[in-house]
């Protein structure tokens, strides 16, 4: 059974990632990728990463809340549920919670997009 600490006895069993924002156009009018479909030097890009480490501790119930190119980010990555905030381009990360709000009860750890987590990174939730 997972769970964040021993004091604490709900499962983590899902993940939400908040992804629904974007970065302006830089300085040469070009828009840029969503965060989490960076690459590193290597070509994993920053979705990669934390799918990895999601999965090394048994979570694969996995909800992407997502505004920006999601179109994108769900044809990479078809394994994933999503949520659309159509609000993206006004709003924050509390109307992405509004958006997978069917998602958010126990045992539900959540992440923006744009952190890079090692397979190391969850081990606590073992139980």
């Amino acid at each position: 059974m997972n769970s964040f600490s021993e004091n604490q006895n709900t499962p983590v069993a899902r993940a939400l990632i908040l992804g629904a924002g974007r970065e302006p156009p830089n300085k040469s009018g070009r828009v840029p990728l969503p965060r989490c479909l960076l690459t590193d030097p290597f070509g994993g890009r920053v979705m990669d990463w934390q799918l990895a480490a999601f999965k090394a501790v048994g979570l694969d119930d996995i909800t992407f809340v997502g505004g920006y190119r999601i179109e994108e980010v769900g044809a990479l990555y078809p394994e994933l549920k999503y949520s659309y905030n159509p609000e993206w381009e006004t709003s924050g990360v509390l109307e992405s919670f509004y958006h997978a709000s069917q998602e958010l009860n126990e045992g539900l750890l959540v992440s923006y997009a744009d952190i890079v987590y090692g397979t190391w990174s969850f081990r606590g939730l073992r139980a």
